[in-house]
């Protein structure tokens, strides 16, 4: 089909070329007959002789001109077989307007060219009524009609013709009032009347991304619109009229959605745009204000959705109904909105608001589904006379949401709660509201709404739960609980729980009509002042905690501490365990004595005071005299008086405006002293001190500085009495069993035996005035060693010194040290040491080794040298054997020659 119409119109352009060949030229002033080209704009009249054509009428191949048939006729004798009424060819900007054009075949106007106008014309019999391939044309108020249904088309657009306006045309009796295809898309189908046709409209071949909507599309044989891909028959929530009102519109078969072909805004009348809005279909967006006129039901998703501010919704008693999800009526960033009067059943939410504010939601009537009305951040909502009953959770929720007036609902039935106010951000207004046959009939969770002449009652769980203390009552009117106890003590059984109470109920349903609330509490609170006691001394401090306790038949409403002429203020009460607190500022009192009172108020007026007490404020600090320091190389006392018992601290540290280390005594004296140790030997330290009396009145004085003395000599010590017998050595010097003198790094190891045990010493640290030297045996032995000074060890713990050390030097990264291996006796007063290390190490003054020693005990053998005369003999030997040697080697040269 597509190629024979494509090899039809490259017939039409070979005849559009010859017949400028054949054909004569009219224009304005030249009139026109069959067959000739229009070269000039031109109005019809009687001497024009464009009927009864057997070919082409009137052929168009200049651009810019206007042919105005005013009227008159164009007509053949519809014999074909490639004739057509006006054939513009390859010219832009024709107005073709007020003309009947009859009985061609195949087109009454053939139009090739762009920007080009058919307007007002009357095609009547011919095989198709307009043809382009071309874009940018506007086919505007035209009729186009068969006798009897025809097989052609009465508008067609083919080969990519896009943008096209057809426009408030009038089509019928063809197989396809407007065809589309060959990938012919963004044209703009508006305000036509297609009827009676096979298709009002047919789109193939991917051309169905185009705009339609305010057609009246009805009574086509087959389809109303057929379209190979999916298409939403509307613009801007405007529709078409279609016959019919079922919504949506499936269009493509009979009302089934096999294609998605759907009008989602259909019309209810003809013309409907003119007077009316589209229909609402489930999931409809409404923008203006709609009256239902029929039940929306089965909705798969929303009923309807309200997207636009001010819109009313009245559903006139008529019901929309759901599959158990999403939402019956969605308000949804909407200020203003009214849903009124709707049935909603079957939804997860019956109606829910969401960033919608002041939006009035009234005599509904609202069953099944999940919760039956949802506000969530929208303030100012009234939910007024509705019915909801039969929901699996809460019928009414508000979720982060104030302001909002719940009144005359009538909630019965529903699985859960009533009414839910759990993660509300505000005051709202409960009242008139009947709650029954509910698990809970109203959860509370903050204690600013307003709740009261409601009746809830008869419901299985609690009449009400709150998570805080909750008055639930107002201006002295509360509720009708189904019970006659006085307060009502709502969550639990009127005993064990007091955070949601009504102390004015009533005992008769709609009491507040014709009663007054039972007044259940006539005595005031017992309040007592626990923090301070009568007597006590205060400071006068800015925040000084004043405490006690409260009890009362209901809730308490106020306590209020005063201290004239000080203070007064409102305390801070904690209901779960009856205390109250208050913080005062003491710092306008002067000192001397006052009496503080307390008096406390309950939520039905009622007060009492509890017995004063006498206090005495006192904001002097203790009086700071005295200071003093007694100083050692590594530690101070420092001492001072008061002139009260007071605590002691001191601050301390090299830099004057940096005292960063502190030590304290806690003891209450007048005679203070604190120690400081820990100090470096010759040194100008900095401090101040502090005495604060029992009741925190503190005083600070200083700075003062002391300095710590030098580091003390160490005593002298006699040289060693006996020597043992051994060998040390380091690891670079190999020295025997002599006293040594080496320099030591860190890295090197004087290394010596004892009984047979190999034992070494290494630096473990150097220091500008004394060295760290670790002796190394079954364990370590850390010896601090000053120049000048010599450390005797036990190595092996037998009360033998080992081991004689004597620092010579100290360098900048080594030391110069002695080592003698020694074999001397601990004094019996060093073995009655307690540590070990006190039994094993002495330091003495450096130790003189005497040229002439006792002789060393248990030397096994004796390793003798040979005597000096020996000595001086062996170099002549040696000598005179090389000199014999190499004589002989002379000789025997010489006797081989000859």
């Amino acid at each position: 089909m597509k190629k024979l119409v494509f090899i039809t119109l490259i017939f039409v352009i070979i005849i559009f070329c010859s017949a400028g060949v054949y054909a004569a030229n009219c224009n304005a002033t030249t009139a026109c007959n069959c067959g000739d080209t229009l070269i000039g704009s031109r109005t019809l009249n009687a001497s024009d002789n464009l009927t009864g054509c057997s070919g082409n009428g009137l052929t168009i191949s200049t651009s810019n001109l206007v042919l105005d048939c005013d009227g008159y006729d164009i007509s053949g004798d519809s014999s074909g077989p490639v004739d057509w009424g006006v054939g513009i060819s390859s010219a832009n900007n024709i107005t073709i307007k007020n003309c009947n054009i009859s009985n061609f075949e195949p087109w009454a106007v053939l139009v090739d060219g762009g920007n080009n106008t058919l307007y007002n014309n009357t095609l009547i019999n011919c095989g198709t009524g307009i043809a382009t391939t071309n874009s940018g044309n506007n086919f505007t108020n035209n009729i186009i009609y068969k006798s009897s249904l025809g097989t052609t088309r009465g508008i067609y657009l083919n080969n990519g013709a896009d943008n096209n306006s057809l426009i408030n045309n009038t089509i019928y009796n063809y197989l396809y009032g407007v065809q589309l295809g060959g990938g012919s898309n963004d044209n703009l189908l508006k305000e036509n009347n297609l009827y009676n046709n096979s298709y009002g409209i047919y789109m193939a071949s991917s051309s169905n991304v185009n705009t339609i909507y305010h057609n009246n599309i009805y009574n086509s044989n087959v389809n109303e619109v057929y379209s190979d891909a999916a298409i939403e028959l509307s613009y801007n929530y405007e529709g078409n009229y279609w016959g019919r009102t079922n919504c949506p519109v499936f269009i493509a078969g009979t009302d089934s959605n096999a294609a998605n072909v759907v009008d989602s805004y259909a019309y209810n009348s003809m013309d409907g745009w003119l007077t009316e809005n589209p229909l609402a279909c489930c999931g409809s967006t409404i923008h203006n204000d709609v009256t239902l006129t029929y039940n929306l039901t089965g909705c798969s998703g929303n009923g309807l959705n309200i997207a636009a501010a001010g819109v009313t919704l009245d559903c006139d008693g008529y019901t929309i109904s759901g599959s158990g999800s999403s939402t019956g009526v969605n308000v949804s960033n909407s200020d203003n909105a009214v849903v009124h009067n709707c049935t909603i059943t079957n939804f997860n939410n019956g109606i829910g608001l969401d960033l919608s504010d002041n939006v009035d939601l009234t005599y509904n009537n609202i069953t099944g589904g999940a919760t039956g009305i949802f506000v969530f951040q929208s303030a100012i909502t009234t939910i007024q006379n509705n019915d909801i009953s039969g929901t699996s959770t809460n019928a009414i929720t508000l979720s982060q949401t104030g302001s909002n007036q719940i009144i005359s609902n009538n909630i019965h039935d529903n699985s859960h709660v009533g009414i839910s106010m759990l993660s509300t951000a505000g005051s709202n207004n409960i009242t008139l509201n009947n709650i029954t046959g509910c698990q809970d009939g109203i959860q509370v969770g903050t204690t600013t709404s307003k709740i009261y002449n409601n009746n809830i009652y008869n419901n299985s769980g609690y009449s009400a739960v709150a998570y805080s203390a909750v008055n639930l009552s107002y201006n002295q009117e509360g509720n009708y609980w189904g019970r006659t106890s006085c307060p009502v003590f709502i969550a639990g059984t009127d005993s064990s729980r007091t955070d949601a109470i009504d102390y004015y109920p009533y005992n008769i349903s709609d009491g507040w009509l014709t009663g007054s609330p039972t007044i259940c509490d006539t005595a005031g609170p017992s309040v007592t002042i626990t923090v301070p006691s009568s007597g006590a001394k205060i400071p006068s401090i800015t925040n000084y905690n004043i405490s006690g306790s409260v009890t009362d038949a209901t809730l308490v409403s106020t306590i209020t501490v005063t201290m004239m002429p000080v203070f007064t203020g409102t305390a801070t009460y904690n209901s779960s365990d009856d205390t109250w607190s208050f913080v005062a500022d003491m710092t306008a009192a002067i000192d001397g004595y006052y009496n503080i009172t307390v008096n406390a108020t309950d939520l039905y007026g009622n007060y009492n005071t509890a017995e004063a007490i006498n206090v005495e404020v006192d904001g002097t600090p203790p009086t700071i005299s005295s200071v003093s320091s007694s100083v050692s190389s590594s530690g101070a006392g420092i001492t001072w008086t008061t002139d009260e018992n007071s605590d002691s601290r001191v601050d301390y540290g090299t830099n004057a405006s940096l005292l960063g280390s502190t030590s304290s005594n806690a003891a209450y004296t007048t005679s203070n002293s604190v120690s400081l140790s820990g100090l470096s030997a010759s040194t100008l330290y900095y401090y101040n001190v502090t005495s604060c009396d029992q009741i925190g009145n503190c005083r600070t004085e200083g700075v003062y500085n002391f300095t710590t003395s030098a580091e003390p000599e160490a005593p002298e010590t006699p040289a060693p009495s006996r020597r043992s017998r051994g060998g040390i050595s380091v690891s670079k010097n190999n020295i025997g069993n002599t006293p040594k003198t080496v320099v030591m790094n860190r890295v090197d190891k004087a290394i010596f035996t004892v009984k047979g045990n190999t034992h070494y010493a290494q630096i473990k640290n150097i220091l500008s005035n004394y060295i760290t030297v670790t002796v190394r045996s079954s364990e370590a032995i850390d010896v601090d060693l000053y120049i000048g000074k010599t450390a005797k060890v036990d190595v092996d713990e037998d009360g033998i010194f080992d081991i004689a050390m004597t620092l010579e030097e100290i360098y900048s990264s080594s030391a110069e040290i002695t080592f003698q291996v020694i074999e001397e006796l601990v004094p019996e007063e060093m073995l009655a040491k307690e540590t070990s290390e006190e039994k094993r190490i002495i330091i003495e003054e450096k130790v003189e080794v005497s040229e002439e020693l006792p002789p060393i005990p248990e030397i096994e053998e004796e390793v003798k040298l040979p005597p000096e005369e020996e000595i001086s003999y062996i170099p002549v030997i040696i000598a005179a054997i090389f000199i014999v040697i190499t004589a002989a080697i002379g000789i025997s040269h010489y006797i081989k020659r000859k």
